[in-house]
């Protein structure tokens, strides 16, 4: 059980001292990420958030005796900082280079050298219902709010990357319900809602949200999309999925896209949401 790990790795794991110089000084940080993360285990970073990068690698990092690669740095931040709290990634690359860079000049006792963050090379891998379910869609169907309500926690596309419509640009405000990590019983049917802002310059028309998870046979049972109401720049709107919870005891993570009528992704490179429970 994921709780169990995480014991076993507080166990083991010495947070470093900050104080004691810049390799642990910068792994303290990465440490703090962790933690305002949810202290997910290292192997949830990798399979559930996305890490391109070992465990002993991810967790090497944080300990604070050696000062981890750029791109094990990169991925651990991306996986907690843009994945997890939903962070601008443009911003939080700027951010973890930056002190990566300055952690590195003290390490080697020479001048700060800037240098501007490449991008990746890849992209990113983003990891029977009821009557009273079909009544939720339909309400949520046309529910559409003013997006000054409140800030967006999580951006979408950059600028420079292509998008299906020009001017196009999406944010994800919150999760309504069901958090990362909420328990949820056993063989229940639940819905679970985001709430997505149109945060470019396109009306969004006969779009939907596609899982692009397959259906596991232990795994959470949904439709293969659900519609998104025509949202205009500025807005936002609530978007919801039915689920079925399996019987088998343990975890399901379903990650979904934008996706047109012909199913071709909005969005390629940036922004999907997900549902992730644990069944206890």
């Amino acid at each position: 059980m994921p709780g169990v790990e995480r014991a076993k790795q507080g166990r083991r794991a010495v947070r470093p001292d900050p104080t004691s110089g810049p390799v642990a000084e910068f792994a303290d940080e990465l440490w703090q990420l962790k933690l305002r993360a949810g202290d997910p285990s290292y192997d949830t970073i990798r399979t559930v958030y996305g890490a391109a990068a070992s465990k002993s690698s991810l967790a090497a990092a944080a300990r604070g005796q050696h000062l981890p690669s750029r791109d094990t740095t990169w991925e651990y931040v991306r996986a907690l900082a843009v994945t997890a709290l939903g962070e601008d990634e443009d911003a939080a690359r700027a951010e973890w280079f930056e002190k990566w860079e300055k952690a590195r000049a003290r390490i080697e006792g020479g001048p700060l050298v800037q240098r501007s963050a490449p991008k990746p090379d890849r992209p990113v891998k983003m990891r029977g219902s009821t009557v009273a379910i079909a009544v939720v869609l339909l309400l949520l169907a046309v529910l559409v709010t003013s997006a000054e309500q409140g800030p967006l926690v999580a951006t979408g596309v950059p600028a420079h990357l292509a998008r299906l419509v020009p001017g196009d640009n999406v944010g994800m405000r919150r999760m309504v319900n069901y958090p990362n990590g909420a328990v949820v019983h056993p063989g229940t049917d639940i819905v679970k809602i985001w709430e997505l802002v149109n945060a470019g310059s396109a009306t969004w028309t006969d779009r939907y949200l596609a899982r692009i998870d397959p259906v596991r046979p232990d795994g959470c049972t949904s439709p293969e999309r659900v519609p998104i109401a025509m949202t205009r720049p500025g807005q936002a709107v609530l978007v919801a999925a039915p689920f079925h919870v399996p019987e088998q005891l343990g975890q399901c993570v379903v990650r979904w896209k934008m996706v047109d009528a012909r199913g071709r992704q909005f969005f390629p490179e940036s922004l999907y949401v997900q549902l992730h429970v644990i069944i206890a």
